[in-house]
């Protein structure tokens, strides 16, 4: 997920030149989606719960996706898209390559994705494969492409000079999205299409930045949409699973998707407030965290069958390993992103001026 920018939104605290309510959000999030995973691995009976009542781990991805619209929109509103782009590519890929092989060496053999040969590989090496509804080897990397895509929107509009139009691409992801859900009802059969709803959800971020930067009031759309439109279409996204006794419940599912939302609000409105540091230690890991906590629960959880002990083992080592990463991988690969991209400075936003 972007760590960084160029722009500071108007009364955000920053820290070491890190805007800290992002990071506070990306902390939080990423806290989310571990404990969920190291809970799923070792209490079944709580995995039920949270399809039918409240995932924190779908919190979590909802959180991260609002941050990832927010952050790209305010980047490009005075970053030039080549500067966008090379950052990009040396922020996601080194570190994701390493933990990714890393995976292939340790689970493929045994992975379902090995059924599906090459083509899997391919589409894991590009980080697509959220995109094109392939398995990923690193199972919450299927975000990544979804991701992707929205840069892809983002730094055309951006190149096309359009760029704070194409925050009403947004509606276009949520029109797909309730098109996937009553296909896959009217077929029987379930359709990917929470990638839709996440670029939905990335715009609905992007929205709030425009409303911080510049009064806009698209934001409003967006938040009615979340709670009225979104619960409508998932219902038959929901009545189409293929395993309804281990999917989502329709309040499981909208609820984890609010309360998402609600998490990115509420930080964002104290944005001028001073974070905790551990959260924002969290944010700064949380990339690499995200990467590397479901290949240490598997590590784990094959030599420690104790729920108590094995859940604090998993979420510490995670912690730890994504540190690491982070401090010797990841950082230098950031750094190298920013040198080659040096010499292209910021360039005017849209509405002609620098944003406040």
């Amino acid at each position: 997920m972007p760590q960084t920018s160029d722009v500071t939104p108007p009364d955000a605290s920053v820290r070491a030149g890190r805007v800290e309510f992002l990071d506070a959000i990306r902390g939080v999030a990423a806290a989310a989606v571990v404990l969920e995973h190291a809970l799923e691995a070792w209490m079944p009976e709580y995995t039920r719960y949270a399809l039918q009542y409240l995932s924190v781990g779908r919190i979590g991805v909802v959180a991260f996706f609002l941050v990832s619209g927010y952050v790209v929109g305010m980047m490009l509103s005075t970053q030039d898209v080549r500067v966008f782009a090379v950052r990009r590519f040396w922020r996601l890929f080194p570190v994701y390559w390493l933990v990714l092989g890393v995976a292939i060496l340790v689970q493929l053999p045994t992975h379902p994705a090995a059924e599906h040969g090459i083509l899997v590989l391919v589409a894991n090496l590009l980080m697509v494969q959220g995109i094109v509804a392939l398995p990923s080897v690193l199972g919450s990397a299927w975000t990544l492409g979804p991701e992707l895509l929205y840069y892809v929107q983002s730094g055309l509009g951006k190149h096309l000079g359009h760029l704070d139009r194409t925050v009403y691409a947004g509606y276009a992801w949520l029109a797909l999205y309730a098109a996937m859900s009553v296909t896959g009802y009217a077929i029987g059969k379930e359709l990917p299409a929470t990638t839709p709803l996440m670029l939905f959800l990335a715009s609905f971020g992007h929205s709030i930045h425009l409303r911080e930067r510049r009064g806009s009031r698209v934001w409003i759309g967006y938040a009615c949409a979340t709670l009225v439109v979104v619960p409508l279409c998932s219902a038959p996204l929901i009545a189409s699973q293929q395993d309804p006794a281990h999917g989502y419940g329709l309040i499981g599912f909208n609820l984890s998707v609010w309360v998402g939302v609600l998490l990115f609000t509420v930080f964002s409105l104290r944005r001028s407030s001073r974070s905790v540091p551990s959260m924002l230690w969290l944010g700064a890991v949380s990339y690499a965290l995200y990467l590397l906590h479901l290949p240490v629960i598997d590590g784990v959880r094959s030599v420690v069958p104790s729920p108590w002990a094995g859940v604090p083992v998993a979420v510490t080592l995670s912690v730890t390993a994504a540190w690491v990463v982070h401090r010797w991988f990841e950082t230098p690969f950031i750094e190298l992103g920013r040198r080659f991209s040096r010499g292209r400075g910021p360039v005017p936003s849209q509405s002609g001026r620098r944003p406040s």
